[in-house]
């Protein structure tokens, strides 16, 4: 976690941040940070298949058109994880942005400590 406290003399980094090239498109992803009442926080692992494959992260996923973010994420982790909550459990955490290739990943990040269910991962990824 970037603080006030630990950024550089000046308040910047001196890594040059890349450009997004002229029409590159954003994709927004929504992500759970899910702690559960003994303390102990969620991850999943990235199944064989899909990109990036074995690689950890928090539950989540995309937006459908015309979707609002906190409704994706009930949405993606029903789907995902078997667990069901609501938007009011959701509080925002952070977000992240990233650049790739061909894409602006922009990743608004939630955490939740209340839900129904025991979560397991219904697209065969480990938890």
């Amino acid at each position: 976690m970037v603080t006030e406290s630990n950024l550089p003399e000046g308040g910047c980094w001196d890594a040059p941040f890349r450009k997004a090239p002229g029409g590159v498109r954003t994709v927004i992803v929504v992500a759970a940070v899910l702690v559960d009442v003994d303390g102990r926080v969620l991850v999943t692992q990235r199944p064989e298949g899909k990109a990036m494959a074995g690689l950890w992260e928090f539950p989540g996923g995309k937006l459908e058109p015309g979707e609002l973010p906190e409704t994706a994420l009930v949405r993606e982790l029903r789907e995902e994880l078997g667990i069901d909550l609501t938007e009011s459990c959701l509080a925002p955490l952070t977000f992240a942005s990233h650049l790739y290739d061909d894409f602006h990943l922009l990743m608004p990040v939630y955490v939740a400590r209340q839900w129904k269910g025991e979560p397991r991962g219904l697209d065969g990824q480990a938890l």
